[in-house]
């Protein structure tokens, strides 16, 4: 069962983080602390030796105990930018939840 609260107060900190394109790095390192913690194993490729990419990306991977081809890999992918105009976000959540 998913914990919305904890859901909404990761969501919130999270779009407080001004990570437009090409400035990845302020939030690359939280996701980054947030996935370990998850217990995923994190590895960075060298993405930001490239001049217009903020940050290196991120790949994780879960270990699993069930035996291979057992049931199909998942595969999960994600942007860490947001879309512009993104800087000081200030969210906002009403009585009603939105």
């Amino acid at each position: 069962m998913i914990n919305e609260q904890r859901l909404l107060n990761t969501f919130l900190e999270l779009v407080q983080i001004d990570s437009e394109t090409g400035n990845e790095s302020t939030i690359q390192p939280i996701l980054k602390e947030k996935f370990i913690a998850l217990g995923l194993d994190v590895k960075e490729d060298q993405a930001a030796k490239h001049p217009k990419l903020g940050a290196n990306n991120l790949v994780c991977t879960m270990n699993s105990t069930i035996e291979e081809g057992e049931v199909p890999k998942l595969y999960l992918t994600s942007h860490m930018d947001t879309v512009v105009p993104a800087i000081n976000v200030k969210p906002i959540v009403k009585d009603d939840g939105y």
